[in-house]
């Protein structure tokens, strides 16, 4: 009996033992097909990330959006004291203008009208007065003021025929017989003063094209007059602040060397009068002419208005070098 006890007791503690659990290596050893195929997954995805990164190509950047006028319709076009004449004021259109400007043309004719969009293009100065207009104009404002698109009123400087013009030039039709020898200089003004590059390219051109026809001894007050077609040059067509800018300074270049050519000639580089009396009287024919003609203009009551100063600097430099050869 004791013997059967003793067994008991043993067996019932052996059923009260707690399971051995399985050893952590076995756990490790059971197959994880998901968690052996997400590296790879990821070793292409760096790959493919790092390959991208490595790339000297800048990515592509989408177009620059095209610049669109805020608006388009007539506007009438109002001019500075430069015009017919200056008024004490005027009402145009039922807007009061200052006493410095003037409607743009002779009060029986019609204003010179345009249409905004266009100036808008051809003028980045322009800009911010048209879309000014665009943005205070209503649609009862028209009919408030008796008439169309009248009521709008873009002020401007110069004259109704300089601007008859430029519009003429900014609208790329080809055209450039609107440029001419009486506005050529107006034109330039009005094309540095808003920065319109058409204007100021056809105008290049135009001087240019003519360089033959100019001398010392055309009036001063005419682009034909080598000063004032180089002084034009030098205060309108010098900038090299943009690429077209400096293409066109680049252009004009003739004109300044024609100037310095024509003043050589009152230069005694290669001739001696102590020597050679052939020599002495063939370079006094030649700096007559150029010291008439420089006389005629430095004696314009305009030379100082016309002539910039680095032209003036030129014929100072001419007339200093005549003056060593005579008193040598």
């Amino acid at each position: 009996m004791a013997l059967l006890a003793s067994c008991a007791a043993r067996h019932t503690s052996l059923l009260r033992r707690p399971a051995v659990s399985a050893p952590p290596a076995a756990r490790l050893a059971l197959p994880r097909p998901l968690l052996l195929q997400r590296p790879v997954v990821r070793r292409q995805q760096s790959t493919t990330k790092s390959a991208a990164s490595s790339s000297t190509t800048p990515p592509e950047r989408p177009p620059a959006a095209l610049a669109v006028a805020p608006c388009t319709g007539l506007v009438s076009l109002a001019f500075g004291e430069s015009g017919y004449g200056a008024r004490s004021s005027a009402t145009v259109f039922g807007v009061h203008l200052p006493g410095n400007l003037l409607l743009a043309a002779a009060p029986k004719a019609q204003p010179l009208q345009v249409d905004c969009a266009l100036l808008w293009h051809a003028s980045p100065v322009l800009r911010r007065q048209i879309e000014k207009i665009c943005g205070s104009a209503s649609p009862g404002a028209a009919a408030r003021e008796g008439g169309g698109a009248a009521a709008r009123v873009l002020l401007v400087d110069g004259t109704a025929a300089d601007w008859g013009a430029v519009l003429k030039l900014v609208k790329h039709t080809g055209d450039v017989s609107a440029v001419c020898w009486d506005n050529v200089a107006s034109l330039l003004r009005l094309a540095d003063k808003y920065d319109m590059a058409a204007v100021r390219s056809t105008c290049a051109a135009f001087l240019v094209g003519r360089k033959n026809d100019m001398s010392l001894h055309e009036p001063l007050e005419s682009p034909k007059n080598l000063l004032h077609a180089a002084s034009l040059v030098e205060r309108y067509l010098s900038s090299r602040s943009t690429p077209l800018q400096a293409a066109l300074q680049e252009h004009a270049t003739p004109i300044a060397s024609l100037l310095q050519h024509t003043l050589q000639a009152v230069h005694i580089c290669h001739w001696t009068h102590t020597s050679d009396a052939q020599a002495w009287n063939t370079w006094k024919s030649h700096a007559r002419g150029v010291v008439t003609g420089l006389n005629k203009s430095v004696r314009h009551r305009r030379y100082g208005d016309i002539v910039t100063v680095a032209v003036q600097v030129q014929v100072q430099k001419a007339a200093m070098a005549a003056l060593e050869v005579l008193t040598s």
